[in-house]
């Protein structure tokens, strides 16, 4: 219950930041700035970055959540199953939240 709290209090906190022009300027600044120094291993970079990019997808996750939540039906642990689907559900929901309420321009 105390971690619930603590995570509502950071959501609360979260949504009263302000973005500022000048500081989106400036990381895009820096992100191109590390891009150029990370260049020559942007291929492998970017292959991992795609691989992990598939696996914590959305498609793949909820296959394997609807595979462990049969799972644990079968063994008689409803409970177990619930909370699976549950979790996976909040993650999307907090997951498309934040990236509705953090919503930062690309870098051109």
């Amino acid at each position: 219950m105390i971690t619930g709290l603590i995570m509502c209090l950071f959501f609360v906190c979260l949504c009263f930041i302000v973005q500022l022009p000048q500081a989106n300027s400036q990381e895009s600044e820096w992100l191109i700035q590390l891009h150029a120094y990370y260049a020559p291993y942007a291929n492998a970079l970017s292959s991992i970055s795609i691989f992990l990019a598939y696996i914590g997808g959305a498609p793949l996750s909820s296959g394997i959540v609807l595979l462990l939540s049969a799972l644990a039906y079968v063994k008689k642990r409803g409970d177990l199953s619930i909370f699976a689907i549950t979790a996976f559900v909040g993650a999307v929901a907090m997951g498309w939240l934040f990236k509705e309420i953090i919503a930062r321009p690309r870098p051109q």
